[in-house]
């Protein structure tokens, strides 16, 4: 378990080790397409994507937004579709990118929309993993592992909008 708060420095580090994980996984050539999954998602992608191109891969950067937590601080455990890829899938080898695993809803869903589509597959990356997502619906790639009861905020993760922008992580109550 990560003890709070998460340095910005920490973070760096783990996005740099996770990107070398991602290309030792990933077949030489093939192009990936880097989804950051909106809002929160997008710190993350960014770093990660820069963290990628220096361990060799070249990622093309898409967008999707979905929406489950509302203005609350759970997952309404619905998944809503706000705003979909300009990119088509189809046949493209996907990596999300999102900011926090909770109830894996937002995976899931975001694996079988873009499946559904045609992609050839579709793995994530999260930075924070809660463990508290039914199994396989987890994240292939893990930044860090965190308490299930805790409020995050900071690189990305919000709470009503505020405190997105903090270059650290923290529990908030």
């Amino acid at each position: 378990m990560t003890p709070f708060p998460i340095s910005a420095e920490a973070i760096a580090a783990r996005v740099e080790a996770m990107a070398g994980e991602i290309a030792a996984d990933h077949p030489e050539g093939e192009e990936l397409l880097l989804i950051a999954i909106l809002l929160g998602g997008l710190p993350f992608a960014a770093d990660l994507g820069r963290a990628l191109f220096r361990a060799g891969i070249d990622a093309r950067l898409e967008t999707i937004r979905l929406s489950s937590y509302g203005h609350e601080r759970r997952s309404s455990g619905a998944v809503d579709l706000v705003q979909d890829l300009a990119l088509d899938p189809a046949g493209r080898r996907i990596l999300l990118a999102d900011d926090v695993l909770d109830s894996g809803g937002s995976l899931a869903f975001a694996r079988a929309h873009l499946l559904s589509r045609g992609a050839a597959s579709v793995r994530a990356a999260v930075l924070a993993d809660k463990q508290t997502a039914p199994d396989g619906a987890g994240a292939d790639h893990v930044g860090f592992v965190c308490d299930r009861d805790a409020f995050l905020v900071g690189y990305g993760m919000d709470d009503e909008g505020r405190e997105r922008f903090r270059p650290d992580i923290r529990a908030v109550d």
